[in-house]
């Protein structure tokens, strides 16, 4: 028997991602979340991360700063586990409340 012993549910997703490495900025990836869980992003790229590889991964309106906990060659690229440290959503209202406090101010 299986048994699940995961402590929070995981879902199921194609959301479209770009993903950063925070020790080589200059490098941006584009790749696929294929799950995701509280405390945890599945994903998928074209090119193997080393574990221990910290990430900032942006999807529409959220960034969210990640680690690389497991990468596995699959299919046409690889499978990458990522343990999520910080979610920063609505970036847009973010944004907005600066240039409200901070006119003078870039963001």
């Amino acid at each position: 028997m299986n048994v699940d012993r995961r402590s929070e549910p995981r879902f199921e997703t194609q959301q479209r991602i770009f993903v950063t490495l925070i020790e080589e900025p200059s490098i941006t990836l584009t790749g696929l979340a294929v799950e995701m869980s509280g405390s945890g992003m599945r994903i998928f790229l074209n090119r193997a991360i080393p574990l221990g590889a910290l990430l900032k991964v942006e999807s529409g309106n959220s960034l969210i700063l990640s680690e690389v906990s497991h990468c596995a060659a699959h299919a046409d690229g690889f499978l990458i586990g990522l343990k999520l440290h910080r979610l920063l959503s609505n970036l847009n209202e973010v944004a907005n409340l600066h240039r409200r406090f901070f006119p003078d101010r870039r963001p």
